[in-house]
């Protein structure tokens, strides 16, 4: 089990944590995608910092073209144009056969009473272990190393009792 830090709008959050949103859509542009696998925890940060975690249940890969309504729906979006309009406000110009990763989502932690405050999670950065940053979860999926919180705080955030 890898543990990855997700930046993410706070109205997808809270989607995912409704359970109206099952799946998180990515485009394989998104450096280190590729290398999350079933039964990671991915932290969704917004500004405010880490406000959940979930788990990956199960991934899938597929061209634009070829997400389905059901996908779409389950992504949280009403209609294909709805989630194609927000695509386009966050990826560069995609043409049909673009590959996106699919990520089956399970929350396990809710946090947005009280967010980890983003500088007390670390990853690897240019002079070795750094606080993540907002400009760090920019383009990627971060590969976390530590988290500074209590240990209940990060077995909840982990999925375990």
């Amino acid at each position: 089990m890898a543990l990855w830090a997700l930046i993410m709008r706070r109205k997808y959050v809270n989607l995912i944590l409704s359970r109206r949103k099952r799946y998180e859509i990515r485009w394989s542009g998104t450096l280190n995608i590729d290398l999350v696998k079933p039964g990671d925890i991915l932290l969704l940060v917004t500004s405010s910092g880490v406000e959940a975690s979930t788990r990956v249940l199960k991934i899938w890969r597929k061209p634009l073209q070829e997400i389905t309504l059901e996908e779409v729906r389950g992504a949280g979006f009403s209609t294909r144009s709805e989630f194609l309009r927000e695509l386009r406000k966050l990826y560069p110009p995609l043409r049909p056969q673009e590959i996106f990763y699919i990520l089956e989502l399970e929350p396990l932690a809710d946090l947005r009473t009280s967010p980890i405050p983003l500088e007390c999670v670390y990853c690897y950065g240019v002079g070795g272990e750094v606080p993540c940053t907002l400009q760090d979860l920019k383009t990627r999926v971060v590969p976390i190393t530590k988290i500074l919180v209590p240990p209940e705080l990060l077995r909840q955030l982990l999925g375990q009792s």
